[in-house]
């Protein structure tokens, strides 16, 4: 059938017709047009055409890009769970563009258009919305904050920084324990910004950085031993206690070297020697043990 559409209101019109091939017809013409004027009628077309038609009507929508997003985002709602799934890839699809209509789309109202806005927002990997991801793990909503703690793990290593301040929220300890599951999610990419906190940090945060960086185990080694060596007391006494955690060899001839470094950090009440003695003992090999028990007989 051979439909002859010069304007974009018989589209629009043969777009909700009752004929599958008059409908697709209607949105290939309007495809290309990426007339916002057609998100509406498209999105109906989402709701009621048959499946190969709602696919379409879904990438002429992704054409239109920004202008189709609070369309979108309202079918989020739909009862239909084939609405809502094709209407999130759609949002998926049109990636950046969408993210400050699905930020806005996280103060709504409803649970269901708020849990598919995080689950968009962690696929698309934009980091703009964080704090507002961060700020939902410590809502009361726990499928809410599930969501959000995926997100966090696809956004990547951008989202370290303001998850370790939460590491501080000590009356929090499922919060906390969160947290560190999200960053041990990240993986090893999460070693680089810890390690910049952890020379940039206040003592109260760097604590918390040294002890999520030595969670990675060999992994951190490298950066860690360079920390050791650091101008600021206060990194070097961080990293030591990492390497202890790490319970990696390699770190042992590095530990060594500051059994003499006398330098004493307030807010512990130790000396990094201090810790770097017990990092040693953490690693626990008959050399690391040697030179401890030589250190505190020459003390």
């Amino acid at each position: 059938m051979i439909v002859n559409m010069t304007n974009i209101d018989d589209l629009l019109e043969k777009a909700l017709s009752d004929s599958p091939i008059v409908q697709r017809i209607a949105i290939a013409e309007l495809s290309p047009l990426c007339d916002v004027r057609a998100a509406d009628v498209l999105v109906q077309v989402m709701h009621t055409a048959n499946r190969s038609v709602r696919v379409q009507a879904a990438r002429a929508l992704a054409k239109i890009g920004t202008g189709a997003v609070s369309h979108l985002i309202g079918v989020l709602n739909a009862d239909n769970r084939d609405s809502w799934t094709l209407a999130s890839a759609t949002l998926l699809m049109i990636g950046s563009a969408a993210v400050p209509g699905l930020m806005d789309a996280l103060t709504g109202e409803s649970e269901q258009v708020r849990l598919l806005a995080v689950e968009v927002l962690g696929q698309i990997g934009d980091t703009r919305p964080i704090p507002q991801l961060v700020e939902i793990l410590q809502s009361d909503n726990p499928a809410l904050q599930t969501a959000a703690a995926a997100a966090l793990v696809r956004i990547g290593p951008e989202s370290v920084q303001p998850l370790v301040v939460l590491m501080t929220a000590f009356h929090q300890p499922n919060l906390r324990r969160m947290v560190t599951e999200i960053i041990s999610q990240i993986g090893e990419d999460a070693i680089a910004p810890l390690m910049t906190m952890l020379y940039e940090s206040s003592d109260l945060e760097r604590s918390q950085v040294a002890w999520l960086t030595g969670s990675f185990g060999s992994a951190a080694v490298p950066s860690l031993l360079e920390a050791l060596e650091s101008e600021n007391a206060s990194v070097r006494y961080a990293a030591a206690t990492a390497l202890g955690q790490t319970g990696d060899n390699m770190a042992v001839a590095g530990l060594v070297n500051h059994l003499t470094d006398t330098a004493y950090i307030s807010t512990m009440g130790k000396r990094v020697c201090d810790a770097a003695a017990h990092a040693l003992e953490q690693i626990g090999t008959p050399d690391a043990l040697g030179q401890v028990k030589s250190w505190r007989l020459q003390s």
